[in-house]
């Protein structure tokens, strides 16, 4: 018959069961569905809603901070270049005028003596004073002197030389000062000595070689009074006529 089997003789038979159909009768097993792709599950909706707020504020904190970094590099860059400007900038040597005493005069345009130094007007007011050049006729030394109106109009001249020394001396009228360097209490100007911290009184009188002289010791060690210089007027001059 056609549609009989082949018998293959080396192929093993299939054991008949009642009730159970052979493997050529039996229908086709369907084949198994595709593997679905891994997909990740969709976030929340709240999660979704919270990342889509929360990324304006980021945006604007992003901005402010790139703001405050600008302004402080707008900052330094200007500081520092004001600082450059400044230490570039050329200084002028300015001297403040004191409320004590005037600028000192270079030497060569001091009055000298003997002769005219000064006037009575430079010196109408007490304890005012005018600085001069002194040169002894006799050694012909020129050392720098000083001739100060006293209360009472007495004028006393007397070298700036410290005595039996090489130190000038110096007339100080802003007596802070005197009592501040030469820890003396002054009620009026003093000439003092920076090299022994000597304070000198001109309207007590000290011990001199040839007698009393103006300007006694009232502080430091010095060896004597200043040395004085005889002054006189004629007319409106003051004239320096010897040194002692």
């Amino acid at each position: 018959m056609a549609d009989e089997k082949k018998f293959d003789a080396f192929r093993p038979q299939e054991p008949k069961i009642p009730g159970v159909p052979d493997s050529a009768s039996r229908p086709a097993r369907p084949a198994p569905p595709p593997p679905k792709p891994l997909v990740p599950p969709p976030l929340p909706k709240r999660k979704v809603e919270e990342k889509t707020e929360h990324m304006p504020i980021l945006w604007v904190v992003g901005i402010v901070a790139a703001c405050i970094v600008c302004v402080i590099v707008a900052w330094w860059s200007h500081h520092v270049s004001a600082k450059e400007e400044i230490a570039a900038a050329p200084t002028a040597d300015v001297t403040l005028p004191t409320a004590t005493a005037e600028a000192p005069k270079p030497e060569s345009r001091l009055p000298s003596g003997p002769g005219d130094v000064a006037t009575t007007k430079e010196l109408e007011k007490p304890w005012s004073s005018q600085k001069f050049i002194f040169q002894n006729p006799i050694t012909s030394e020129r050392s720098p002197a000083m001739v100060v109106r006293l209360p009472g109009g007495v004028l006393w001249g007397f070298s700036l030389r410290e005595p039996f020394g090489t130190c000038e001396m110096e007339y100080v009228t802003d007596t802070s000062r005197i009592e501040r360097e030469y820890k003396f209490h002054a009620q009026h100007p003093m000439v003092v000595d920076p090299c022994n911290k000597a304070v000198f009184d001109l309207t007590d009188y000290g011990s001199g070689p040839n007698g009393p002289v103006r300007g006694a010791i009232v502080a430091g060690a010095a060896v004597r009074p200043p040395i004085a210089i005889e002054m006189s007027t004629k007319g409106n001059e003051v004239v320096a006529v010897r040194i002692e």
